[in-house]
């Protein structure tokens, strides 16, 4: 007897089929896994090229003064000066666009003279402030931000005709308050940027020394009393306005600005006012800062220091 070893048609038809949906089946895995791979490495490569840029603005102005301190002398100084400052900008962090930090360095020289041109009083100044702001977006082209900054001021004044107290500082760290506004102005071959800011202190601390007080029996003497003040609207009042115009151009973008400072301050009986006017020119760049070990450049960047 014969036994049938062969395959029925039944049987050939179910394993074909089989074949048919596995077939199927297979590319549609595959496919599957390579759109859920893709997705991965765009949704990676995108996080990691998510970076938050610091943008730096330095600007070169010069400014007319006028000046009184009555510690030097009850008479108002005038004259003209020279200003330097630079800001850097950055986000917090690259997904939170709506806060930023800031710290921001200015200086200060010139020179300045009585109404009779008799005397000349010198002067050197620096500030330096770090703080933050919110974004708030209004539209399309108008951006506002609302902040604060801690700062500290120190500026030296020398006159040339006191013989007994030549010498003057005005030292002091505020809680400042500060507002801008940025408008995008759209043109055909480029857009400007007209920005808009106002600064004022708080609340601080500042150094006035009393009336005919010698700066060695300050120091030498560790004679310090009534030198420090507290400081708010009530005897230190300041205001600080700047009007700026962004221009970009191929390689760089230029800031063309008038700035307006006006301060007054009294301590001791005394009464210490400062207006400062200028005009600056600068330029604007956005960079990224590689440092320390976890943040490490890539391999295609060539550094001095890391060679």
């Amino acid at each position: 007897m014969i036994q049938n070893t062969g395959i029925s048609l039944k049987q050939k038809n179910m394993i074909k089929h089989s074949s048919c949906r596995f077939g199927l089946i297979k590319p549609s895995l595959i496919a599957g896994i390579l759109i859920i791979v893709c997705f991965s490495i765009n949704a990676q490569s995108s996080n990691q090229s998510e970076k938050a840029l610091t943008t730096s603005t330095n600007t070169f102005g010069f400014s007319t003064i006028n000046m009184l301190d009555s510690y030097l002398s009850p008479l108002k100084y005038s004259g003209s000066g020279f200003r330097y400052e630079n800001d850097n900008r950055k986000f917090v962090s690259p997904e939170n666009i709506s806060l930023s930090k800031e710290n921001h360095f200015k200086m200060n020289f010139g020179l300045t003279e009585n109404p009779a041109q008799t005397s000349e009083m010198w002067y050197l100044g620096m500030n330096f402030s770090w703080g933050m702001h919110h974004h708030f977006y209004i539209n399309e082209n108008l951006l506002l931000l609302a902040g604060c900054l801690w700062d500290l001021d120190f500026m030296g004044k020398t006159n040339s005709r006191n013989q007994n107290n030549p010498f003057n500082i005005d030292l002091g760290t505020n809680l400042n308050l500060s507002g801008e506004a940025v408008y995008r102005i759209r043109t055909p071959k480029r857009m400007l940027r007209l920005g808009f800011s106002m600064q004022a202190p708080f609340i601080g601390v500042m150094f006035v020394p009393e009336q005919g007080a010698s700066y060695y029996e300050i120091f030498e003497l560790q004679n310090f009393s009534n030198t420090l003040h507290f400081t708010s609207l009530h005897n230190k009042l300041s205001l600080t306005e700047n009007l700026s115009l962004d221009i970009p151009f191929n390689h760089t973008t230029l800031r063309f600005g008038f700035r307006n400072e006006n301060l007054k301050f009294e301590a001791n009986q005394m009464i210490f006012k400062r207006n400062d006017l200028s005009f600056h020119v600068g330029y604007i760049y956005d960079f990224y800062k590689f440092e320390g070990t976890k943040n490490r450049a890539p391999s295609g960047f060539n550094s001095t220091y890391n060679y």
